[in-house]
Parts: C-alpha cells; structure tokens; sequence
C-alpha cells in the first residue's frame, strides 16, 4: 500500500466516511425487509427452533443464521 494511499484513509477514517460495508440483517438495517427478517429470526432462535425451520422461514441461509447467532450471541 502507499505511503500516500496510507495517509488519505487515515484522514477519511478520522472524518468518519471510511466505515465499510453496512450490516446486512440487524434490528437496525436501513432495509425493512431485512429487520424484518431478522426479528422472525430472533424470535425463532430464543424459542428453540431447529435452524433449518429458521432458515425455511426467513430466507436467510443457515451459515448467515449461524452467524447472526454468534454475533448477537442469541444462544449461550
């Protein structure tokens, strides 16, 4: 990376531009259809729901559900 490069993400990252990607499935995503989705997937979660059930239900892939789950920490 350059020195120049380098320099000029530091600054955006300071100024609050540089943030990276958004959060595709959280109770605050901008997408209402992906709050959604994740509301039904926390709520099937805590219930005990087999994650494939969860998966059919809210279209969400068992990877990203499992994810979601570690990331939120929904089961202990």
């Amino acid at each position: 990376m350059l020195e120049r490069q380098r320099e000029g993400i530091k600054e955006a990252k300071k100024r609050g531009v540089y943030k990276g990607r958004q959060t595709a499935y959280s109770a605050t995503s901008k997408n209402a259809k992906d709050r959604l989705a994740y509301d039904q997937l926390v709520s099937l979660v805590t219930a005990g729901a087999p994650i494939k059930e969860v998966a059919r239900r809210t279209g969400i892939g068992r990877s990203t559900i499992y994810r979601i789950i570690k990331r939120d920490q929904l089961r202990k």
